[in-house]
């Protein structure tokens, strides 16, 4: 279902970057992100926990 999302998100707006945001001690999360091709970018404190921002072009989404 996200994929779905993604891929559509990238045909409407191919230059535009793709953001989230796992928890860095969620390790499943963020090497899934990775494998996903979203690049860690900077660490963040939110909601007490340290957050990863990870960017992606959604151009690399598309099909």
């Amino acid at each position: 279902m996200v994929a779905t999302h993604v891929c559509a998100a990238a045909d409407e707006l191919p230059d535009q970057p793709g953001l989230i945001t796992p928890q860095t001690a969620n390790e499943r999360s963020l090497g899934l992100a990775i494998r996903l091709g979203f690049q860690p970018v900077s660490n963040f404190e939110w909601f007490d926990a340290q957050q990863t921002l990870c960017l992606a072009g959604l151009h690399s989404f598309n099909t």
